[in-house]
């Protein structure tokens, strides 16, 4: 019988070797990145400094309406703790609203519920903000990792999100679910450019999908269209290339299809949210909508990208602080190292729809959030509850994730035109 056993607990041993050699997360060659993901984690935990160093739980999340955002944090979390469940209903705000399934409720999160449940609800809170900051520095991350990049790259396209301004912005006037809702704009993106480029792998669907719904679970639908605009951008440069001797367009049929399938994968897992919502979407939203929209000074605009300091003149948002990188980093990837091809090599073929896609959706959330672009304002005027998207300016946040997009593309391929 023993040499039997043997056998068999060897074949065992072979399956599971060959299992773990077709896992790319459990091989060896994935380790090397682990210092990374430590650094961006270390990172996160440097920066966020302040709201662990205090667990009183009178030291709360700033901001006039920040009580009653996170109102459902701290009730659920206090029934949890009491009966074990999870209530389905709030009574204490105004008349009452539900607990799950209401549009400002991010009780279907894991990543924003769960430490309240752990930590009680104010201190939940702020433990959620620590996890959101390190999701979108994993997320940027993430993304340059899809795209190729090397580690510097990598590395700054993380830090760059962790101390994006506008999420710490929106996160300081109490907006959580505003802010939150950021930390899944590279894991969108991310997804959405693999179903392209890594065809044999169905990881870039889930990722997009997952990605998505749990940006609707952060508990604001706001960031659900500008996102939907992006990846549709991402889709047609991807499906439709344009050729010019002669000139025509062709279309890959095959990754229309795979984007279609991702498509119903993603309205799958937000159904789970959206379809309460939008059943009951007369009496948890609803606002009135956008009619005044005044326009915003586009130079002001962009140099907000490059000052660490708030500047005056704008609406007084806290959105209008938008500081990305200063100008002199900038200055250095594109003006005294200019993008020549001597001085960029990219990491993939095809970089160029890229460049189009950052630049364009740079430009477009740009003018969107400051009134200047006419088709947007076409749209407000003609297409049915698109003025709920009140307060434009919140496209801000969506131009500086793009812009963070582009630096960390420029340096990926300045660093490796010069060390290789």
């Amino acid at each position: 019988m023993l040499p039997g056993t043997l056998l068999r607990s060897a074949s065992v041993i072979k399956r599971a070797s060959a299992w773990t050699r077709r896992q790319p997360l459990l091989s060896l060659r994935r380790l090397r990145f682990l210092p990374e993901l430590i650094a961006v984690i270390a990172f996160t935990i440097f920066t966020t400094a302040p709201l662990y160093g205090n667990p009183d739980p009178t030291f709360r999340l700033a901001g006039g309406e920040a009580d009653w955002l996170t109102a459902s944090a701290v009730h659920i979390s206090q029934t949890f703790r009491e009966t074990g469940r999870f209530p389905w209903w709030q009574p204490w705000l105004v008349r009452g609203q539900p607990a799950i399934d209401e549009s400002f409720s991010f009780a279907s999160n894991p990543f924003s519920i769960v430490p309240s449940l752990i930590f009680g609800g104010v201190n939940g809170v702020k433990a959620a903000i620590i996890v959101s900051f390190a999701l979108a520095g994993l997320g940027g991350w993430f993304l340059g990792w899809s795209r190729g990049w090397g580690a510097l790259a990598r590395l700054t396209a993380a830090a760059l999100l962790i101390l994006k301004g506008n999420m710490q912005s929106v996160m300081a006037v109490g907006n959580f679910q505003l802010a939150v809702a950021q930390a899944y704009f590279p894991w969108i993106l991310a997804g959405a450019l693999a179903v392209a480029r890594v065809r044999d792998r169905r990881w870039p669907p889930v990722a997009l999908a997952l990605a998505y719904a749990l940006l609707l679970m952060a508990g604001n639908i706001y960031y659900t269209l500008p996102m939907v605009l992006l990846v549709g951008c991402v889709a047609l440069f991807s499906i439709f290339t344009l050729h010019l001797r002669p000139l025509r367009v062709t279309a890959d049929m095959a990754l229309l299809r795979r984007y279609a399938l991702t498509l119903a994968l993603t309205a799958g897992l937000m159904a789970i949210l959206a379809i309460s919502l939008l059943a009951n979407f007369r009496l948890i939203a609803n606002h009135v909508d956008l009619t005044a929209w005044p326009q915003g000074d586009i130079g002001l605009a962009l140099r907000q990208f490059f000052e660490p300091a708030r500047l005056s003149g704008g609406t007084g948002a806290e959105n209008d602080y938008s500081f990305i990188a200063p100008l002199w980093f900038v200055a250095v990837l594109f003006i005294v190292l200019p993008p020549l091809r001597a001085l960029h090599r990219p990491a993939q073929p095809g970089e160029r729809r890229l460049w189009a896609i950052g630049v364009l959706g740079l430009a477009w959330f740009v003018l969107w959030a400051l009134g200047l672009n006419p088709l947007v304002r076409l749209a407000y005027a003609t297409v049915p509850y698109l003025g709920q998207w009140r307060a434009p300016e919140r496209m801000m946040p969506v131009a500086a994730f793009l812009l963070i997009f582009l630096l960390a593309l420029r340096l990926d391929g300045l660093w490796r035109a010069l060390v290789h």
